[in-house]
Order: structure tokens, then sequence, then C-alpha cells
């Protein structure tokens, strides 16, 4: 089942009597089916854009799966949850008690994922977040300047300025690198979440792309006259 509705969503397929049969296999697929299956079709429902809160409420009673779910699973799913703009406080909560494996286990796609699904459906969890922000040298070093935008969007939305992260990606350089390699969006999410911290600093004179911003180590807030 979960295939099925991955290869429809992959291949831009909605075909609406499909998923609503899938949706209401919903139980089944929940006893019977592993980690991957509901990673899978909860993103093939999201990707799509079907419906399917039956399914979607299922698979958030199954918190006790969460303590052995893979990484790549609790993102996905996560994703979709967000991205649905289904809310599970039961379900979330199972997410962040696992803080300290996501943190250590998580490629930096998904934690960025998990991140931006907890930021998105307003869900804080400071040992999660407090967690992630201490990856922050493997995050500076690994992350693509898509992965760091939306981190650094993430802990700017929920409210975190998590210095240490927020300091590392700028003083190893990495957001320079958002701001000449990544897109529009990136730049712009980047952007947005150093200055919701007051850690954008601007210097026309100092810019060599005539952008007038650029990050470093000295931060300050910018003033009227800026």
């Amino acid at each position: 089942m979960s295939n099925i509705a991955w290869a429809f969503a992959t291949n831009g397929f909605k075909d609406k009597p499909l998923f609503d049969s899938l949706a209401g296999e919903h139980e089944r697929l929940c006893k019977v089916g592993i980690d991957q299956d509901l990673s899978n079709i909860t993103w093939a429902f999201a990707t799509i854009g079907c419906e399917g809160d039956v399914l979607f409420n299922s698979v958030a009673g199954e918190t006790k799966r969460v303590d052995n779910m893979n990484t790549q699973a609790i993102s996905n799913i996560l994703w979709a949850f967000a991205f649905k703009k289904i809310k599970s406080e039961k379900l979330f909560n199972a997410v962040a008690a696992q803080h300290k494996r996501l943190a250590k286990d998580a490629r930096e796609q998904e934690i960025s994922n998990i991140i931006w699904s907890f930021a998105t459906n307003g869900h804080y969890s400071k040992a999660l977040f407090g967690a992630i922000g201490g990856e922050n040298a493997r995050i500076a070093s690994n992350a693509s300047e898509q992965q760091l935008s939306n981190i650094l969007y993430s802990f700017a939305t929920i409210g975190d300025f998590n210095d240490a992260l927020f300091d590392r990606i700028a003083t190893d350089n990495r957001s320079q690198g958002v701001m000449e390699y990544g897109r529009s969006q990136h730049i712009c999410n980047t952007l947005w979440s150093y200055s919701v911290a007051g850690k954008l600093q601007v210097s026309v004179s100092e810019c060599e792309c005539g952008c007038g911003i650029f990050f470093g180590g000295d931060y300050k807030i910018l003033d009227d006259e800026t």
C-alpha cells in the first residue's frame, strides 16, 4: 500500500479514489506496516495533497513506535504532519523525548525536516532544540545551503536564538555561502533569521557585491540610520 501511494505521489498522479481507499486501510496499515510504510504513505498524502485525516490520526497514535523508529522515518512523518498543518501533541512530544538520539544520529536533511516541522506546528521543545544546537559544528560543516537556511529559519521562527548555532554558522562563513550559492528563498530565510535574532550587521562600504550585507562574529542590531 505504501509503495503504491509513494509511486503515485512521486509521479504527481492524484487519484482521489485510490488515496481514499488507502486511507480506509489505516488500522491495518498501523497494525502490520513497518515504520517505512508509515513514513512513505504519510509523505505521499502530504505531497499529493490528499486529505487522509483518519490515516494521520491513526499514525499519530503510534507513539510507542517512536522509541525504535529510524531517524529518516521520523523526519518524513513529522514533515508530512507539518506540511498538512496537522498537530499532534502526543506524537511531537514522543519525538522530542528522543532528542539525544536524534541530535546524534540524524543526518543534516533529517535534522532540517524535524526542526522545521516543530517550528511550523508551533511545537517547541527546549531539549530538542538545545540538543540540535549542540551539533552546531557538524551542521555548519556538513549541511547544504538549503538545510542551513531551514534550520536557522526554524530556530528563529520558534524564538530560540541559539547563540552557539547562529555564531558557528556565521564564523565558519557558511552564512556567506548561503548568500553566494543559495536560492533567493534560502537567502531571505537566512537574512530574516539573523535579523530576528538581532545578529545582522550591515556595512555597505565593505560589501563587494553591493548588497550591503555580511555576517561576522561581531554582530549588532541594525538601527534606523543604518
